[in-house]
């Protein structure tokens, strides 16, 4: 994501609607054409921020990690992350 903001950032807004086009086939999405077309104004008035976030959040001392089969793999409540990746799109 945060290289496809760079590209975005370095383009004419006249270029959008053809990016736009372009990047649909690889998209899944509910939003159509005409209501990407309208976010073009957020875009041409400066470089969007893209926040961050990790889930899980190896910080958390519930989340353990190790290594099965030469494998990393987290162990984590499933439930829980999916609450607080919930409330980080929907809450803040």
């Amino acid at each position: 994501m945060s290289l496809i903001f760079e590209k975005v950032a370095k383009m004419s807004v006249w270029e959008y609607p053809d990016f736009i086009k372009k990047m649909l086939p690889y998209v899944e999405t509910s939003i159509g054409v005409n209501e990407m077309l309208g976010f073009i104004p957020f875009f041409a008035t400066g470089k969007p921020e893209l926040e961050k976030y990790r889930v899980p959040d190896e910080t958390d001392p519930d989340v353990k990690g190790g290594m099965i089969d030469g494998v990393w793999y987290w162990s984590y409540d499933l439930r829980k992350y999916a609450n607080k990746l919930h409330k980080f799109i929907y809450d803040d």
